[in-house]
Parts: C-alpha cells; sequence; structure tokens
C-alpha cells in the first residue's frame, strides 16, 4: 500500500485511511 501511495499523491489519502482503519481493525482484533 505505501508503494500506491508514492505512485498515487493524489490518492493518498484513500489508501491512508484505508491503511489506518485496518491497522485499527487488526488491532482490535488482537
Amino acid at each position: 500500500m505505501l508503494k500506491i501511495n508514492q505512485t498515487h499523491p493524489g490518492r493518498k489519502l484513500a489508501p491512508t485511511v484505508t491503511n489506518h482503519r485496518n491497522k485499527d481493525t487488526h488491532e482490535d482484533k488482537k
């Protein structure tokens, strides 16, 4: 996902928010 972020600086918010939410869910499940 980091690569996509660097490749698409304009759509940085979209993948960033998704990654953050995914991390939150992962931590919650832990």
